[in-house]
């Protein structure tokens, strides 16, 4: 079975059934412009009105817009872009993404005077949440990611971005987001300067991170890995591979496009993938706090594609990253680096991000190809107890199973549960072929076995559980006294209900049957 899966969605399941390719292709329908077919509904102003010139609605009926200060002219649309002029050799140019929408004002020479812009924004049925740049609903849960704006200046340039960072400044004060650059501040040579930022709903993440400073922007059409006139860069990638576990891995590959590099053909040191194994937040990563990688299943590629010679796809081999995945380790994504970051000379790749194209074809893909584990083989049938004796394919590894700090609080929450309702509710457990906490019960305990787990999960460095037993709680003396600082991570699992016709008490009474027996 070959299984492909992108750093973003890239289709569709229509209303008869049939996937269809997202295609962020702009069209003009009902006096805007619309893309022809993405997740989230969203419209940019055809021009000539006093109006929103982006407006983004989630599936669960929250919306956003953002306004120029005046009306904007009828702009140039080219695929996904939509460019309008704003004179003076300035532009604001409008992406569609596949759930949201970048925006850029290009600055192509220095301004005479300082640029201070103040753009309306309008938001409906959502409100600022506790984490930065992030919009929650009624409930707490995150549908929005609205990035702050950031400057962004062309490696190479006498100006780099960490040293503009006194010209330049974007904060949003209650319904206004106000972006201000003082151009005297950056030498001519750092124009053409682009200032960015994004509306999205939360998906799966690109961003790179360079030790330049300031912070990664997950709405970059591209990723900068390796080093570059002196700057460290780093390319940080995210896949659900949910399908992989339980799965054996006969061959796996990452394939991203490469649109600029030093050369033509074999180049440098190459570039290096890594498995990531700490977790990162896209919306807050900087050089300080980037995650942790190992180099176990480490692949290069020396391949380059300069902007001379046409973009080209690169792919990494990863089989035993996908592995590891799939046999439990948890999946924090991957890293694409120099092989040795101590270099100095340049050995670069620009990669397209999620937002640079086409979803189909340019969007960072992985594309395993597995086959089923074996299925156990059952000693002794269910009788009439419901107890079925079997046993397990080595490829199971029932004894090296990680499972997530999230899942094994949930877990313990799931068998307090079971111990309370004794009479209804079975012993839970994980199940790694589906990543699913599994709370067994009665038909008499299905709704409150399927009710939601939830509270604030201490990092426990991934467990090596699948019961749950044996890990300190949140309020427990030992997390509270612990000499380490531990990460917390709220969580809110819904565990999956199995039916089952013997209850904790019932599986007690036929343990202790089964103990005199003997």
């Amino acid at each position: 079975m070959i299984i492909e899966t992108w750093s973003s969605p890239v289709r569709l399941k229509q209303n008869n059934g049939a996937w269809a390719w997202i295609d962020t292709g702009l069209t003009e329908k009902d006096g805007a412009l619309r893309p022809k077919l993405v997740k989230a509904p969203l419209a940019f102003t055809a021009g000539g009105k006093s109006e929103p010139f982006a407006q983004l609605s989630t599936t669960g009926g929250q919306s956003f817009a953002l306004s120029w200060p005046t009306p904007l002219p009828r702009p140039q649309v080219s695929a996904n872009q939509a460019t309008y002029d704003l004179g003076d050799d300035a532009q604001l140019v409008v992406s569609a993404m596949a759930e949201g929408f970048r925006y850029e004002i290009v600055l192509q020479r220095r301004p005479a005077k300082p640029l201070d812009l103040t753009l309306p924004v309008q938001v409906k049925g959502a409100s600022s949440g506790e984490r930065r740049e992030e919009l929650v609903d009624a409930q707490g849960r995150t549908v929005l990611h609205a990035s702050t704006p950031r400057l962004h200046i062309k490696p190479g340039r006498r100006t780099t971005t960490k040293s503009a960072l006194g010209a330049f400044k974007s904060e949003q004060s209650g319904d206004n987001l106000r972006v201000t650059l003082d151009g005297a501040k950056l030498d001519t040579t750092a124009f053409p300067v682009t200032i960015s930022g994004s509306v999205a709903m939360p998906a799966s993440a690109d961003v790179h991170v360079s030790d330049e400073g300031g912070a990664g922007d997950p709405s970059s059409p591209l990723l900068m890995a390796g080093g570059i006139f002196g700057i460290r860069n780093r390319a940080l990638l995210r896949f659900d591979t949910m399908a992989l576990t339980g799965q054996r891995i006969i061959d796996a590959k990452l394939s991203v496009v490469n649109t600029d590099g030093p050369g033509c053909g074999e180049a440098g040191d190459g570039i290096q993938v890594r498995r990531i194994t700490s977790r990162w937040d896209p919306y807050n990563l900087t050089w300080s706090n980037k995650p942790a990688t190992t180099t176990e299943g480490a692949t290069i590629v020396t391949q380059s594609y300069a902007s001379d010679c046409g973009r080209g796809t690169l792919n990494w081999p990863v089989k035993e990253i996908a592995a590891a995945w799939a046999s439990g380790s948890p999946n924090y994504g991957l890293t694409l680096q120099e092989p040795n970051e101590t270099n100095t000379f340049d050995n670069f790749r620009e990669l397209a991000s999620t937002e640079y194209g086409d979803p189909g074809t340019e969007v960072p893909k992985l594309t395993v190809v597995t086959e089923p584990v074996p299925s156990p083989q059952v000693l002794y049938p269910a009788g009439p107890d419901g107890v079925e004796v079997f046993t397990a394919p080595a490829d199971w590894k029932l004894d090296t199973l990680p499972v997530s700090s999230e899942n094994v609080h949930a877990l313990n929450g799931a068998d307090d549960r079971a111990q309370t309702n004794t009479t209804t509710l079975a012993p839970p457990y994980f199940d790694p072929a589906s990543g699913q906490v599994i709370a067994p019960a009665t038909p008499a305990g299905k709704d409150t076995a399927s009710q939601v787990l939830s509270g604030i999960a201490l990092d426990n460095g991934d467990a090596d559980e699948t019961l749950a037993i044996g890990f300190e709680s949140e309020d427990s003396p030992a997390a509270r006294t612990s000499a380490v600082a531990t990460a917390e991570t709220p969580y809110s699992i819904t565990p999956r209900y199995v039916e089952v016709a013997n209850s904790y008490q019932a599986l007690n009474t036929i343990t202790d049957t089964a103990a005199v027996d003997r």
